[in-house]
């Protein structure tokens, strides 16, 4: 069971982080008013999120369960990926950046 959990772990979070290869090359065809400051931005709300959220998770682990805690977080991991590949839909530069943090950010 851990090693599969792992293994998830691995590919969804490869998934989420190949955005930084993935966003400049498309941000620059469909959405060239945004400057390479939003989009850093835009990167750094994950390692903020996790920064706010890790020590909430850790409080609770003990109650809900290591377990429960990674497939929870693998699920809303899945999801908030989602969320980001629907994002590409907006065609509203600003549209597309605000969902873009949320989904980063969930």
């Amino acid at each position: 069971m851990l090693v599969a959990m792992l293994v998830v772990i691995v590919i969804t979070m490869t998934s989420y982080m190949n955005v930084a290869a993935l966003l400049p090359a498309f941000a620059e065809e469909h959405h060239p008013g945004l400057s390479a400051t939003i989009y850093g931005i835009l990167f750094a709300v994950y390692q903020v999120t996790y920064f706010l959220a890790a020590p909430v998770v850790g409080s609770y682990m003990g109650r809900v369960g290591r377990k429960n805690c990674i497939g929870y977080g693998v699920v809303a991991l899945s999801v908030a990926t989602g969320m980001f590949a629907l994002a590409a839909l907006f065609t509203d530069q600003w549209n597309f950046y605000w969902f873009s943090c949320f989904a980063r950010g969930h």
